[in-house]
């Protein structure tokens, strides 16, 4: 029975229609100053790994990020960023655990229509982020981005 679910789930979402495209970011690890057209949506992931921090040699983190990004004007994006960790040292177990989450706003000063859009372009970026195992902890993040295109 599980199976048979499992197959129909797979057949409806390989035949649902629509477009998809992935595209790489040009920014590195650094936040770009794209935005999500009005009444779209995205699905973006992130990979970040960490070796050695904290002042020892033998811990290891690698954090696995996922964001829904719902663009509110072609100015506004809102996203909800979610953090998976994955953790490893000499003195614990490793471990696998969901670490945050949290709601993004990411407004654009100029337009980004290709034609208007001038060739600087900032960006202003708030988001607010609650651990998942200390629950009494709020992450605040507030960033200025600004790219140019030549």
């Amino acid at each position: 029975m599980r199976t048979a679910i499992s197959g129909v789930v797979a057949l409806v979402l390989v035949s649902a229609p629509g477009t998809a495209h992935a595209g790489r970011t040009f920014y590195g690890w650094l936040y770009g100053t794209e935005v999500v057209p009005e009444r779209g949506v995205e699905i973006t992931n992130t990979i970040d790994e960490e070796n050695g921090f904290a002042g020892a040699a033998d811990v290891h983190w690698t954090t696995w990020g996922f964001s829904a990004e719902v663009g509110v004007t072609d100015q506004l994006t809102i996203a909800f960023p979610m953090d998976f960790v994955w953790g490893d040292s000499a003195v614990s177990e490793p471990s696998f655990s969901f670490s945050q989450f949290g709601i993004e706003a990411r407004y654009r000063l100029v337009s980004s229509d290709p034609v208007d859009a001038p060739p600087f372009a900032p960006l202003l970026r708030l988001g607010v982020k609650r651990d998942v195992l200390a629950r009494d902890t709020l992450v605040v993040e507030a960033d200025v981005v600004a790219s140019t295109t030549t």
